[in-house]
């Protein structure tokens, strides 16, 4: 099986919202957790979906926007895209159906802070 690492973004076996076919998501950690997800000894991964609906959610507060050139190392993705970062979640090995590409340092600096924006928002 794959091993996959931190800052790579990948295209999911399912969406785990049911919104669509398929989802894409960047990798925000791949250390061991205490538990695997599943209660079993298969990798689990952080994961920071992503959604090519810039309309509705590039302006959240929480929101990265990733450029489909400028925010990856290798390939490009199919399109400019927004790191959902209100939404991330485990996954395993076996969710994960393929790698697309790799964000760039920068890149994932911007999603580390809106994390720490989100976590650290008072605001009701």
């Amino acid at each position: 099986m794959p091993t996959y690492r931190s800052r790579e973004i990948v295209k999911l076996t399912r969406d785990p919202f049911g919104v669509r076919s398929e989802r894409s998501a960047v990798i925000i950690s791949s250390a061991t957790r205490p538990r695997e997800a599943d209660r079993n000894s298969e990798r689990t991964h952080t994961v920071t979906p992503l959604t090519k609906d810039l309309d509705t959610f590039s302006d959240h507060p929480w929101a990265v926007v990733l450029d489909k050139s400028n925010s990856t190392i290798g390939a490009d993705l199919d399109g400019d895209s927004v790191a959902e970062v209100w939404e991330t979640l485990p996954v395993t090995n076996s969710a994960i159906d393929d790698q697309i590409t790799r964000l760039t340092e920068d890149a994932n600096r911007e999603i580390a802070k809106a994390h720490a924006t989100m976590v650290l928002d008072d605001d009701p």
